[in-house]
């Protein structure tokens, strides 16, 4: 049966990794929809990869990314207001929707897993009955369609975008990140150390260049500059031109970056950088002038 997904509504969506992370649907052609993951990602996916928000957590084993330290654990939603992970080991915490993430049980209920071990569900426990929950979420989905309607309209007027606006892909078999571009604001950004609970080791050619950033959810081009960026220890390789044609000042390369590319960070206001003695530098990184100095 084909599902007709609403602009603004809370999904869950299967990301490279064989999870489903919690997203809102933008645009929608044919058997495709673009969506924007709450934790600022944006993707193209088939409807036959998108779970509906409540079958979600209600049939998904679910994992909760502990006090948002990046290690995901499984657990129950044992309340929705506010909502609150119960873990498998006992721990009990308030949790964000975008913590979560969860994977199919192969077309077992959760309810009836938790059953089949002697336990009861989370919504059981609490006595919570269905036309509760569906109250509960109807609430739920008309607060977030209107907050997708505000980012919409900050967006196309201010230049504001979700999450920190960073589109990235798994790499080395699952087990890392790679920035590929950028399309939130300008001005001072941090680089988050992980995204999903994988550290963040690349960042892709002219991922933060001046006039490469694109918006395209809603087709809207926007060109952002960059006053400072923060590189978490994280990070191992620059790609070329990564940050090329902003106004950074100073830039903090830390230790665990072994490479940097040709013109990653030439056109900028920059007029001294230390790099790791170990760093492999291309001889055009940087622009004439700027001084470079190793450190062991």
């Amino acid at each position: 049966m084909d599902i007709a997904f609403s602009f603004g509504q809370t999904i869950f969506v299967r990301w490279d990794d064989g999870y489903y992370y919690p997203a809102i649907v933008g645009k929608a052609f044919g058997d495709k929809i673009r969506v924007a993951y709450l934790d600022g990602d944006l993707g193209e996916v088939s409807k036959a990869h998108i779970v509906e928000l409540q079958e979600a957590l209600e049939t998904m084993k679910l994992e909760g990314n502990w006090q948002n330290r990046g290690g995901f654990y499984p657990g129950v939603i044992s309340s929705r207001q506010p909502m609150t992970m119960s873990y498998d080991d006992g721990d009990v915490e308030q949790i964000d929707l975008r913590q979560l993430r969860g994977a199919k049980f192969g077309g077992a209920r959760l309810g009836e897993k938790t059953r089949a071990r002697g336990m009861q569900s989370g919504w059981e426990a609490l006595g919570e009955n269905r036309s509760a929950k569906r109250g509960s979420m109807m609430w739920l989905s008309c607060v977030i369609a209107l907050a997708l309607v505000a980012w919409f309209l900050y967006d196309t007027w201010l230049g504001g975008m979700i999450g920190g606006g960073f589109r990235h892909r798994v790499i080395d078999n699952g087990a890392a990140v790679e920035l590929r571009n950028f399309m939130g604001r300008g001005g001072d950004l941090q680089i988050p150390p992980y995204f999903r609970g994988l550290p963040v080791t690349r960042i892709r050619r002219e991922a933060f260049r001046r006039g490469a950033y694109m918006n395209d959810i809603f087709n809207a081009d926007r060109r952002r500059i960059l006053d400072s960026v923060t590189i978490p220890d994280t990070v191992t390789y620059i790609g070329a031109s990564a940050f090329r044609g902003n106004q950074l000042i100073d830039v903090a390369i830390p230790d665990s970056v072994t490479y940097i590319g040709s013109n990653a960070f030439r056109g900028n206001r920059l007029t001294y950088v230390s790099v790791p003695s170990h760093a492999v530098v291309a001889e055009d990184a940087f622009a004439t002038g700027v001084t470079v100095t190793r450190r062991e």
